[in-house]
């Protein structure tokens, strides 16, 4: 809606980038009346206002994925002559074969923008109540958008609005997976110059290629004196689209804002940046007393040093291939990652043990789904060994500490409902933002994730806003005396209250007794679920063939499994379970030489 609302009112330039567009995609959306899609509101905006329309399409690899981005550039480029698309990378350019756009940037007259983790295409649509069987399928979950990785994934070569708006599975029998992100809208200033400079040079680096094959594509310039101010007055701000748009919104609140990325020479044509990692390892290891993450990846590596040891021009070699052994993998996996984020991170917990400091971190990601499905099941493995380091070199460091809950609090999201059939499911909140809070004065939102691809830069390209709260508060946190940030805090406890299910005031303390109701809360809610679900990961289960009703030879269960406890389900409040890093400790999830998941490295 927030992105839908401001196209309606461009009057000179939009510029879309995006890892997957899907241009049927409803944007505007309905109870009462037909939506309005990204192609209608494109195309309204070419032929009525004379708007020029710049979109930037990753090409991706079409065996292992679904975005179909030839079928987006074609509906665009024949769309109208005002609408101008680009795909890239070429697929005979070595350097770039394994990597991907994954920046989600919409830019309205170079005076709004949106930056964060959601992608224009199917399954992102949701709400804060995340419903496994939502009542409106048909106006507000059409065909694909209600999604289930678990069930289905998204079928392959989406190739028309037919094919993404019919059902991928039985969805009657299966729930839908909900979906948790977070993107930032911003306005006027430096900040949407900065945005805009990003994808003009991105523009130039893919035009660049596109010309060598005949293909007639403008030229997009960068602004020479800040950001152009044209048309649709007040309206086009995020004070305009949040009254029009009937969003929810806390009151103004100044920031000072910065503009970060990744990139390198295969994406932009430049030397290598890195200055979202930067940002991330300078802020994790000077935070004063809270660390807070949402994540869609938690991939950490243990470079003895950050952000120093990677030269601007370091080769970025892939490294051995994994062992394929049906034995565990131990310290094979973690190897393959390179990034510093888990070493920060051990220092700065290290850092507190020993000075007697009162220090928390809290991570939220997702479980992933491990069933039948390779490229998940290997993230997961390589995902939960690094956390399994991250804790083993602490426990070894500070054998002292009894209690390691108290420095790291780690988290999925979790949902239940009844559905058609009148069977009880659960299923997991899919959490796909980027997002970084640190002390409630800081906050990183953008595309990336914490893994090696998003963050070394020489790898997938990306956009991220830092902002630093200008305008402070005085909050008591366990006690003591702190200043925290209008903005960050008001975002964070926003979240909080979608994840706990309930609006306390105790929240705005994630130090004392807002971190202890987190983490009951927790507890309590994987509690519940183990009791209604025998088949709910946990860390008894250390190998799939302890996992009840699990096909251990198809990786998947038997049958469709369900509860009939709906009464001790109605003891979960909110969505946030303790998540269970030592599930499927002894089970090598590592994929096959010359599989799809093999070819996807992290």
């Amino acid at each position: 809606k927030a992105v839908g609302y401001p196209l309606s009112l461009a009057a000179s330039e939009i510029f879309i980038a995006g890892w997957w567009v899907n241009v049927d995609l409803p944007l505007l959306r309905y109870s009462d009346k037909p939506p309005k899609t990204l192609r209608e509101l494109l195309l309204d905006a070419a032929s009525n206002r004379n708007v020029k329309i710049y979109v930037l399409l990753y090409k991706e690899q079409a065996i292992a994925m679904p975005n179909n981005s030839q079928y987006a550039e074609e509906i665009l480029s024949n769309l109208h002559t005002n609408i101008f698309a680009l795909r890239h990378p070429h697929p005979l350019d070595v350097d770039a074969t394994l990597w991907s756009h994954h920046e989600k940037i919409v830019v309205v007259d170079r005076r709004l923008a949106f930056v964060g983790g959601i992608d224009l295409a199917p399954g992102r649509y949701d709400n804060s109540n995340h419903k496994c069987s939502p009542e409106d399928r048909t106006n507000f979950f059409p065909g694909q958008d209600y999604w289930n990785s678990r069930a289905g994934d998204f079928k392959p070569n989406l190739l028309n609005k037919s094919t993404w708006t019919s059902d991928a599975f039985d969805v009657g029998a299966n729930p839908r997976m909900g979906w948790h992100d977070v993107s930032t809208m911003v306005s006027g200033g430096n900040l949407v110059g900065d945005i805009c400079r990003h994808f003009v040079q991105r523009w130039l680096h893919h035009r660049a290629d596109a010309i060598k094959g005949n293909k007639n594509v403008p030229i997009v310039l960068p602004a020479t004196e800040g950001v152009v101010h044209a048309g649709a007055g007040p309206n086009l701000s995020v004070e305009g689209v949040v009254r029009n748009a009937g969003l929810s919104f806390h009151n103004p609140t100044r920031v000072v804002g910065q503009c970060l990325r990744s990139a390198g020479r295969w994406s932009t044509g430049l030397k290598t940046e890195r200055s979202i990692y930067n940002c991330m390892m300078r802020l994790i290891s000077n935070a004063r007393r809270f660390v807070y993450i949402e994540n869609q990846y938690f991939c950490l590596g243990f470079r003895e040093t950050g952000e120093e040891e990677l030269e601007e021009d370091e080769e970025d070699p892939l490294p051995p291939s994994p062992s394929t052994e049906d034995v565990p993998s131990n310290t094979k996996a973690k190897r393959l990652i390179k990034n510093g984020v888990g070493t920060a991170l051990f220092r700065r917990i290290s850092e507190a043990i020993e000075k007697g400091e009162n220090f928390k971190v809290v991570v939220v990601y997702p479980h992933l789904s491990w069933e039948h499905n390779p490229v998940q099941s290997t993230i997961l493995q390589l995902q939960n060994e690094s956390i399994r380091t991250l804790l083993s070199k602490l426990k070894e460091a500070h054998p002292q500490v009894e209690d390691w809950g108290q420095y790291i609090c780690l988290n999925n999201l979790r949902a239940w409902g009844r559905m058609g059939q009148g069977d009880i499911k659960m299923e997991e909140i899919y959490v796909h933002d980027k997002l970084l809070i640190v002390d409630d004065r800081t906050t990183l939102i953008g595309s990336a994730n914490i893994n090696d691809r998003s963050l070394l830069g020489s790898r997938d390209s990306e956009v991220a806003l830092l902002f630093h709260d200008v305008d402070t508060k005085e909050a008591s946190w366990a006690g003591e005396s702190v200043k925290i940030g209008n903005f960050s805090s008001a975002l964070r406890c926003r979240l909080w209250r979608e994840h706990l299910g309930e609006d306390r005031k105790e929240f705005e303390d994630p130090m004392g007794t807002g971190f202890d109701m987190w983490r009951h809360r927790a507890r309590a809610n994987r509690r519940i679920f183990e009791s209604c679900f025998p088949y709910m990961y946990r860390n008894e289960y250390k190998k799939i063939k302890q996992v009840p009703g699990m096909n251990v030879g198809a990786g998947k269960f038997e049958t469709n499994p369900s509860s009939d406890d709906e009464k001790g389900l109605e003891g979960i409040k909110g969505f946030v379970v303790e998540a269970a890093v030592e599930f499927l400790e002894e089970q090598n999830l590592l994929p096959k030489v010359g599989t799809k998941a093999f070819l996807m490295p992290l």
